[in-house]
């Protein structure tokens, strides 16, 4: 039988055994040497106003620096330090305890030159561990007869198990102190303090001659800074770091004579793909170790493979230009020079070149890369716009294929490696398949981006990006179909439009760098037949290669008459071919003045020239079955099939009832009056609309403590002191105050904003939030910023608890989705929608319109909902209108509805959408209930905070909400029912994507949140799931601050008066050898799982009073039966 429970920080030392006795010669050494310290002592005492000695101790310890990488910022002695500090003089001075000017005894120089020659580093460890005169003369001299020196270093932990030997061991050299006298001197804890104390002096150095490190644990890293913004994805994380100069052999330098940064990439360890992932690590470290033997200019150099206890890392050159996804939309419209393409053509050369080398690695042929991507090509800057690119993340030649299966279920992320994966991993599951030319088609698939970015710039690749991701299958730059009952591949129609479409555009159809660079793309590299995969079948112009699924060793050739043969059709090229073509288009522009210029002015020109369809070639888009009628040799029908499949579903909706026509095919611009008159018709639908009853507000609420009144000309604060009437409320981001000014009311200021506040003096997304309210005819606007009293002598505290009312009673809820800040505003200009216009027979017309209906990506999933108080904000709202950047959506308890006049049915909206949440929930079972608690909880603890004090108070009302629908106390986002419930909510743990930081609450929050909540922490959480109906839950052992409270009342967080204190019983616990695979323990704090736990932290009633530590589970047999009554805080 497994057991949970929640970790506690109660330390545990053992007190050393003692055994032997005292020899002579070590007791006459001892008194001779007490006699002559106390002979100098007297004399010294003797001696007036003497400047008091700075000790060794204090030289060292001023010298220390602290490590940055670790969140206990452990210290560390620089290297090269030691040799300044421990010199023969100074070893005199601390051993004999001499002035200045006196020499130590003549027998003991042996012991002196054995401490400066082979023990600096163990001398000083001694000395840092509060050891002087007498005991540290007879430590060194202990140390010496030994053979303990630096080299010895470090010693194992105190304790470590022996095979064959049960009790308490000490390490070399201390498993050997006979004397008592030693004995006295170094007992268990001291051994301890020396354990800890030798990692000050143990940082590592690195170079480029040694790759490999193997460090303990406990061991510091020498990183005097830590950026605090951490890249990485599903299997890693790149933390930007500073070396300490002193550990670091020939470093880098930026293109400004700097010392260059470097990448620290921590693989993330996952405890259920453990094995897989330390092989995965070790065919990283073989191949980074075996290609850097190339030294190639464009590819990224390693500097260390790092084991680090059970963690794992690599250390690179920092890629002080980001990645290449990252440098286009830096240079969001480039400006189109010869010296920009010449530099781009360069670079990519530089790349081809560096796949060549890796393809033909000691012309084996035995690498390739598996993974390019944008994210993957690290840029360096130096003299030039588009600096140095280099190709990382090598590791994956090895393994990207044993990744693959897992990557496409688990990635999100719109820029995934499927993405530019070829044709060939799908139509063909043989290993050979995944050849070098797998690498060639993410090459073409990334030059044709940049080309896109060097004529159009970033917000034509995004709409190129749209394109493919419209289309459902991974974004891929390929299509699957089914002929015949075989899987064809064939390149995307939307990337055949946009290369046919580019090669119209003035720069290429001319005799241009660019033009030929579209060209070795669309010929040689975006091509899907392989040289060694003779049969194609060609289709719509676009190369197509055909396997029969479930047999891979046969191949149907099917050859279309007028095209070529596969003997004599174009073939992907190979790392050669494609560095040859970038060659050649070098070695033109050098003898071509006119090769590299530009065409025309391009500053007006954001997209490629449009594609014309004849009339004869387009089928009746709206007759019925026309998703199944023949394309024709028209790619362009392609693009459009899934928003045709869109416009027959039945789950869209008309809004004619209400004077609306079916929809526009372009959208009216933000703010105008067309724009307002569909957010007006939306209020007035809801409020008469059937099924809209628990949608609708009582004609006039109670109105919060302030509110904006914003109906004359004059803006101004009003308190409204218990009147009734309706409002809107605004949800928007503060921005970052380094971006965004943030408008605000002060105590300083609160009687000028009550006399007025012009229109002029507010932030761009006040005002827009100001004439959206005056547009839908209400006089009274909160922004909580304004209408609650900023700073420390505000009432936040007081209105924090009323958040819930704001948001619920309001009659309709802003939502500025598209806003970073609250200068950036809501009703700017969005993009255009593309549509083709055609004439029916009758002479009619109708649209066909770019799909842009993504609630989920533009409300859901946007940056306003990655706030965490708007969470709470939208499942309190009865309604809300969302404003993104394509379009306004309206949501309420009958689903959501877009501007384009579509209505969606939303799973999200059924829950957080719910206008009297969580009633809906609330009809579930109640093991539903919990997880439907628990999923809220995860997913609010990884939103984002301005303030990240603000995290109890960002989700009090809908904790409040909860607390009552369960008919239970709680509070700090535990739930009590004196039963199973409070076990299940303080069984909260560490989620795997993020760590825990502890939140720093300031005073005039008033708030004291107890580490067994994690509303005390930053970062995101998931929780232990013990079977329902399998627990027998001890009830008695652990109480809560609500326990024994009378169920007619609900307490939560804010009820004060009872405290914080979890009541429980701790007991001991060891993890036996043959129990780990039924154990698990996750610390909150991953760095104490390899270290020690500190004291408790006070003492209260006579019980000790710690803190949490984490949860975990073992069998019962492991955990003591005798407890310890205490207070966790």
């Amino acid at each position: 039988m497994a057991t949970c429970f929640m970790g506690l920080d109660i330390p545990c030392y053992p007190h050393p055994i003692l055994s032997g006795s005292a020899q002579p010669s070590l007791i006459f050494d001892f008194v001779a040497l007490t006699f002559s310290f106390l002979c100098r002592r007297m004399s010294r005492d003797n001696t007036v106003n003497e400047e008091p000695m700075v000790s060794l101790g204090d030289k060292l310890c001023q010298r220390f620096e602290k490590s940055k990488f670790d969140e206990r910022e452990p210290s560390f002695l620089p290297e090269g330090c030691i040799e300044d500090l421990i010199t023969e003089h100074a070893i005199s001075r601390e051993l004999f305890d001499l002035f200045e000017d006196e020499a130590p005894p003549t027998p003991e120089k042996a012991l002196i030159r054995f401490v400066h020659e082979k023990a600096k580093k163990v001398f000083a460890i001694v000395v840092c561990c509060g050891t002087s005169g007498t005991e540290l003369l007879t430590t060194i001299k202990f140390f010496k007869t030994n053979g303990f020196k630096d080299s010895d270093l470090p010693i194992k932990k105190p304790g470590t198990p022996v095979q064959g030997c049960s009790s308490w061991t000490f390490p070399f050299p201390f498993d050997r102190m006979q004397d008592r006298g030693i004995r006295r001197i170094w007992n268990g804890f001291k051994i301890e303090g020396f354990y800890n104390k030798q990692w000050c002096f143990l940082a590592p150095v690195f170079s480029k001659t040694k790759f490999q490190h193997h460090l303990s644990p406990d061991c510091v890293f020498p990183f005097t800074w830590v950026n605090n913004i951490v890249k990485g994805g599903m299997f890693s994380q790149v933390h930007e770091v500073d070396i300490h100069p002193q550990h670091q052999e020939h470093p880098e330098f930026t293109v400004d004579g700097q010392r260059a940064h470097v990448a620290i990439k921590e693989i993330l360890v996952n405890n259920d793909r453990r094995d897989e992932i330390e092989k995965n690590y070790e065919d990283e470290r073989k191949a980074l170790s075996e290609i850097t033997d190339l030294r190639h200019k464009h590819i990224i150099q390693r500097i260390a493979a790092i084991t680090r206890g059970e963690r794992r890392y690599f250390m690179f050159q920092w890629a002080d230009g980001g990645n290449l996804r990252e440098f286009w939309k830096e240079k969001t419209r480039p400006v189109l020079t010869p010296v920009l393409v010449k530099e781009t053509v360069t670079q990519l050369l530089g790349l081809a070149d560096a796949l060549h080398a890796l393809h033909n690695y000691k012309n084996q042929g035995n690498y390739r890369h598996g993974d390019l991507k944008p994210e993957n090509i690290l840029r360096f800057r130096n003299e030039t716009v588009v600096g140095i690119l280099k190709i990382a993340d090598m590791g994956l030649a090895k393994h990207h294929n044993d990744n693959t299966a897992v990557r496409k279920k688990a990635t999100s992320a719109k820029y995934g490696t499927v993405r530019y994966e070829p044709p060939e991993v799908v139509t063909n599951r043989l290993d050979k398949a995944r050849s070098r030319l797998y690498d060639i088609w993410s090459m073409g698939c990334i030059m044709l981006e940049c080309i896109i970015w060097l004529l159009y710039g970033c917000e034509a690749l995004d709409k190129f990006d749209d394109s493919l991701s419209n289309d459902g299958y991974d974004c891929s730059f390929f299509k699957i179909r089914e002929i015949d009952g075989a899987r064809v591949a064939e390149v995307h129609p939307v990337v055949v439009l946009w290369m046919d479409s580019m090669a119209n555009d003035r720069q290429c159809c001319r005799d241009s760098a660019i033009g030929d660079l579209l060209n070795l793309v669309r010929s040689r590299l975006l091509v899907v037949p392989l040289l060694m995969q003779a049969p194609t079948r060609i289709l719509n112009g676009a190369q197509t290669t055909t396997f029969i699924e479930n047999q891979p060793d046969r191949r149907i050739s099917v050859t279309s008459a007028s095209q070529n043969t596969p003997e004599s059709g174009p073939y992907r090229a190979d790392a050669g071919a494609m560095r040859s073509g970038l060659d050649n288009i070098l070695r033109k522009a050098d003898n071509n003045e006119t090769y590299l210029s530009i065409a025309q002015d391009r500053r007006n020109i954001n997209g490629p020239p449009s594609l014309t369809i004849p009339r004869s070639q387009i089928t009746n888009l709206l007759s019925p079955g026309a998703a199944e009628k023949p394309r024709g040799n028209t790619p362009f029908l392609g693009a459009l099939q899934a928003q045709h499949h869109d416009m027959l579903n039945p789950s869209s909706t008309k809004y004619d009832s209400i004077g609306l026509q079916t929809g526009f095919p372009r959208l009216a611009p933000g703010g105008h009056q067309l724009h307002f008159e569909v957010l007006r018709q939306w209020l007035q639908s809801c409020d008469h609309g059937l099924g809209h009853s628990d949608c609708l507000q009582a004609t006039e609420v109670n109105l919060p403590t302030r509110l904006l009144e914003v109906s004359g000309s004059q803006i101004r604060l009003w308190e409204t002191k218990g009147a009734r009437g309706r409002y809107l409320a605004l949800s928007h981001p503060w921005g970052d105050p380094a971006k965004h000014r943030h408008f605000c009311t002060y105590m300083s200021n609160i009687e000028k904003h009550k006399r007025g506040i012009d229109f002029k003096d507010l932030p761009a997304t006040f005002k827009d939030a100001v004439t959206t309210t005056r547009e839908l005819g209400f006089q009274h606007l909160w922004i909580d910023s304004i209408c609650i009293i900023q700073g420390p002598d505000g009432d936040f505290k007081e209105e924090s608890k009323h958040m819930e009312d704001v948001f619920s009673f309001a009659y309709c809820v802003i939502a500025a989705s598209r806003a970073t800040g609250q200068d950036d505003g809501f009703l700017g200009p969005r993009p255009d929608r593309r549509y083709v216009t055609f004439n029916r027979n009758n002479g009619g017309i109708y649209h066909v319109c770019q799909q842009i209906d993504d609630f989920e990506g533009d409300v859901i999933e946007g940056k306003l909902c990655k706030r965490g108080w708007v969470l709470q904000e939208r499942a309190l709202a009865h309604r809300t209108i969302y404003f993104t950047e394509r379009q306004t959506y309206w949501e309420c308890g009958q689903g959501v509805r877009c501007e384009t006049m579509t209505k969606l049915d939303n799973n999200v909206a059924a829950f957080l959408g719910d206008p009297r949440f969580p009633t809906i929930a609330m009809n579930s079972p109640r093991g539903a209930k919990i997880h439907l608690y628990q999923d809220l909880y995860k997913q609010y603890s990884r939103l984002q905070f301005s303030r990240n004090e603000d995290r109890p108070f960002g989700i009090a009302g809908l904790e409040k909400r909860l607390i009552q629908s369960f008919k239970t106390h709680g509070g700090y986002g535990v739930f009590d029912d004196g039963g199973g419930l409070l076990r299940r909510s303080l069984l909260w743990q560490r989620a795997s994507d993020s760590a825990l930081d502890r939140i720093i609450f300031p005073a005039e929050r008033d708030l004291e949140v107890p580490t067994w909540s994690w509303m005390a922490y930053k970062g995101g959480i998931d929780y232990l799931e013990p079977p329902f109906d399998g627990v027998d839950w001890e009830k008695s052992e652990i109480q809560s601050p609500w326990a024994n409270k009378s169920p007619d009342g609900f307490y939560h967080t804010s009820d004060k008066s009872l405290g914080i204190s979890l009541s429980a019983v701790a007991r001991e616990f060891s993890q036996l050898d043959g129990h780990h695979s039924a154990s698990k323990l996750i610390f909150d704090n991953p760095a104490k799982s390899d270290g020690q736990l500190p004291n408790a932290l006070k003492s209260a009633g006579g019980l000790m009073v710690y803190e949490r530590t984490g949860v975990g589970y073992m069998p019962d047999n492991c955990i003591s039966q005798n407890g310890t009554p205490v207070k966790i805080q």
